[in-house]
């Protein structure tokens, strides 16, 4: 039986996105890190298994440091959400509800999540992908590789630029 193994799967599809973000620049503990945004897995767990999510991540500095923590998340309708204090945040959520570029990008990726996080002067952008990742079932104990179709990189890519520029213009 042929040995899983997460780290080489990490390293497969990091050298797909190279064609949309750069080359990769470093391996460091289960992240490979671009010119602007790293890419890792985000594990979810479920009641007979644990979902590994290839997730792509960017940060912002953020001006003004709210005092609690303040998200923007795409819910599963599609609408998007705020929580927090910080206005600036909110601000970009409610921009973005109506951006045309995004919503068309947003149809054209398959995600299992999306947020933006702002906290301790950063504001970071979490891309969460459906394909790309893996499964892990406990009965009976196996790992199951998730693939990522090559029509994803593109426009998974573009959301997360786009996504960066407008929180950049609200920074």
């Amino acid at each position: 039986m042929k040995q899983f193994n997460s780290t080489k799967i990490l390293k497969d599809r990091s050298k797909m996105f190279e064609k949309y973000l750069g080359k990769a620049q470093e391996y460091n503990d289960g992240e490979i890190t671009f010119q602007d945004c790293t890419l890792s897995y985000t594990s979810k767990n479920n009641i007979m298994s644990r979902n590994y999510y290839l997730s792509l991540q960017t940060e912002v500095d953020n001006i003004i440091t709210p005092s609690k923590r303040s998200i923007c998340y795409l819910n599963r309708l599609g609408v998007w959400r705020f929580k927090g204090e910080d206005s600036k945040l909110k601000v970009l959520c409610l921009k973005l509800q109506n951006h045309l570029e995004i919503k068309k990008l947003l149809k054209d990726t398959d995600l299992e999540s999306v947020s933006i996080i702002s906290e301790k002067g950063k504001i970071r952008l979490i891309l969460n992908l459906y394909g790309g990742g893996f499964s892990a079932i406990m009965i009976p104990p196996i790992k199951i590789n998730i693939g990522i179709p090559k029509e994803q990189f593109s426009p998974s890519s573009k959301l997360l630029k786009t996504l960066a520029n407008e929180i950049i213009k609200v920074a």
